[in-house]
């Protein structure tokens, strides 16, 4: 009696879904990164050889996410759907940030703001206050939060939410806070902190637009001690359409849930680009999305997106600096926890590897010259070039980053062992410690 495919292919699904969550994307192969991608729409049978196949016809991820649809469809166990799918991811793969920042959400009213406001606040039952950025023209330019606690509180002091429009650019701004278990009216401590603030907005030559209450009931908007009747507003889809992650990522999910709507609209209201998405954990994007299979495509985007960014990289010749900045940017593209990195060059410079050495938790990290030593020798290297990244943070290097390069790089030295170069990554950018070059 023979087996069927569906015989040995017996929870195989389950596996890898339990393999990725326990190890990350990191101990996949490429063709299993499709194959895992593929079982959002291809949901009965086995997706296996269909990926193998699928990189066997087009060689580079890049070609097989730039393909036509009409290609994609010739390779047996692709239809048409699927071939929409995979074309829709490679939009959303191949989009530039800039492009992204182009489409981002331009708000109309404030029914608008409401709606986005509303759907910010959905999923958090803790009392939080939070500020709309906006530039002269009511584009969106990031949602902060600045207060774990109620506007009613007497703790609210108008400096944080200053210093944020100020950091982010902002021109325009408006404020909203939640009544978890209460109704949406404003009590009169809402009204007279909103009123505390505005004079402080006005005073910083920045215009506070209007303040929101949000309960599971709706918002209402309050000015000037009025509380104004909520107008019609769009719908979640509406409002994010034009916004900027969810212009690429809408099309993707339509494939594959009912609620794409709210699902990408919440992933719009708590990521300002598709980098910081990507540098998100799985264990975040469950608790963001309420869904396991979202967050698990989104990871999946993430590590393919970084294989794509680093497929064409050739060991073993000459490379600019900025191509030695783009390889590390595609690495980076979805590392989630903060980690190091060590590319060994042979005695001409040209590099030999890209080895991670250590990875520690969102905010701290562990390099040692041993580590590093030990690296180098696998690769029969002296020289080397070294970065990590700044989860969630900025690429410009830290005091304790430059401190500790330089300290790094004296011990190594009294080894034999010449650092290079140093980079930060953070956010899609590359910055390079400059007191090296001294």
């Amino acid at each position: 009696m023979t087996r069927t495919d569906t015989d040995v292919f017996a929870g195989h699904r389950d596996r890898m879904r339990a393999k990725l969550r326990s190890f990350g994307t990191e101990h996949f192969e490429t063709y299993e990164l499709i194959e895992m991608l593929l079982y959002n729409v291809i949901t009965r049978k086995n997706t296996h050889p269909t990926a193998k196949l699928l990189l066997k016809e087009f060689k580079t991820l890049n070609s097989l996410f730039s393909a036509e649809r009409e290609a994609l469809s010739g390779v047996l166990g692709i239809g048409k759907s699927c071939a929409e799918f995979l074309s829709d991811v490679g939009a959303f793969l191949n989009c530039e940030e800039k492009s992204l920042g182009n489409k981002r959400k331009i708000f109309t009213d404030f029914s608008d703001i409401g709606s986005f406001f509303e759907d910010y606040f959905r999923s958090r039952s803790e009392n939080e206050i939070a500020i709309l950025l906006l530039d002269p023209n009511l584009a969106y330019l990031g949602i902060e939060k600045v207060y774990s606690l109620d506007l009613s509180s007497g703790a609210v002091h108008p400096k944080p939410f200053i210093d944020a429009a100020i950091n982010a650019g902002a021109s325009v701004c408006a404020i909203a806070h939640n009544h978890p278990h209460s109704s949406p009216f404003p009590t009169d401590g809402d009204w007279e902190t909103f009123k505390l603030l505005k004079a402080a907005f006005d005073e910083a030559g920045l215009v506070l637009l209007e303040g929101y209450v949000v309960t599971n009931e709706g918002y209402k908007r309050h000015s000037g001690g009025n509380v104004q009747k909520r107008a019609d507003s769009p719908t979640v889809g509406a409002c994010y359409k034009k916004s900027g992650i969810s212009a690429y990522l809408l099309p993707v999910f339509r494939h594959v849930f009912k609620d794409y709507e709210s699902l990408v609209s919440l992933i719009d209201s708590h990521f300002n680009s598709k980098e910081e998405l990507f540098e998100t954990d799985i264990k975040r994007l469950e608790i963001i999305t309420k869904n396991e299979r979202a967050a698990e495509l989104i990871v999946i985007l993430a590590a393919l997106a970084a294989r794509k960014a680093t497929e064409g990289f050739r060991l073993g010749v000459f490379h600019t600096e900025e191509e030695i900045k783009n390889l590390l940017l595609g690495f980076y593209k979805n590392v989630t926890a903060e980690a190091a990195v060590i590319l060994p060059q042979d005695c001409e410079g040209r590099i030999k590897a890209v080895v991670k050495i250590c990875e520690g938790t969102s905010n701290s990290l562990n390099v040692t010259p041993r580590k590093i030593l030990e690296a180098l020798a696998a690769h029969s290297s002296s020289g080397f070039i070294l970065a990590h990244n700044h989860p969630g943070g900025v690429a410009e290097p830290s005091d304790e980053d430059i401190t500790s390069t330089k300290a790094l790089a004296n011990s190594l030295l009294k080894c034999g062992a010449h650092l290079n170069a140093h980079y930060v990554i953070a956010k899609g950018e590359c910055q390079k410690i400059e007191f090296l070059e001294k």
